[in-house]
């Protein structure tokens, strides 16, 4: 191992960025498209522009090789989590949906201690305890969430949502270690995109949001909010 330098600093520093802005994206596009179409186009326009960058590489092969498996860790790692993310920026603030997504880390250490046998550092530990004292503080805080009125359990909803997606994010994460030793990154990232694409295109066809009396088709805004969400915050 070796220290970081400061490009891999500005790399995480704008890594961190991008996926922060997903965020904002998906609580501007949400509302409109809904949830699963939301993602279906998420994660059709990451598939192309990564399929685009690995045709250009020559990177084909690694991606046809290991078909089937990819296409299961996209399930697990894009499609399930960014429709719970999507489902939660319904009712939560980008900022809060943001922070419940620094949850996946501590997932992924605590299934690899279990699933594979990984150990965990007592600052590693301490990282556990005092993130899930942050969420609970955040939910029990009660500021965001359904509306007043409409009960406990509605308003937690979209909490659980945002936590559920963490936690097959971690599952995701040493899954890929597991089953996806050798397989290039970029493969790797690509192949998901495309299972995730799969998995979301009947469901996300047939609630297809459709213009009505009350609203009309997404607008061009939103359009442009789901495109970044799929060129910048997926593929990039």
């Amino acid at each position: 191992d070796r220290p970081m330098s400061p490009r891999d600093t500005l790399e995480f520093l704008a890594l961190a960025a991008i996926w922060g802005a997903s965020f904002l994206f998906m609580r501007v596009a949400a509302p409109e498209f809904g949830p699963i179409p939301l993602m279906l186009v998420r994660c059709a326009i990451g598939a192309a522009t990564l399929l685009a960058v690995l045709a250009y590489l020559n990177g084909i092969r690694g991606l046809t090789a290991n078909a089937g498996k990819l296409l299961a860790i996209g399930v697990l790692n894009s499609a399930v989590p960014f429709v719970l993310l999507g489902y939660a920026t319904l009712s939560l603030s980008a900022g809060v949906t943001s922070i419940l997504n620094s949850l996946a880390p501590l997932w992924s250490a605590l299934i690899a201690f279990f699933w594979l046998g990984d150990r965990l550092t007592r600052l590693q530990v301490l990282g556990l305890a005092l993130g899930t004292i942050g969420i609970g503080v955040l939910v029990g805080g009660g500021g965001e969430g359904a509306a007043t009125g409409e009960g406990l359990a509605a308003r937690l909803m979209p909490f659980a949502a945002g936590i559920l997606a963490t936690v097959f994010y971690g599952f995701a994460a040493n899954a890929a270690r597991r089953y996806l030793v050798g397989v290039p990154p970029l493969a790797t990232a690509t192949g998901s995109q495309i299972g995730a694409s799969a998995a979301l295109l009947v469901p996300g066809l047939l609630l297809w949001p459709q213009a009505s009396a009350e609203a009309g088709a997404p607008s061009g805004g939103v359009w442009l909010a789901a495109i970044a969400l799929g060129v910048l915050c997926t593929g990039v």
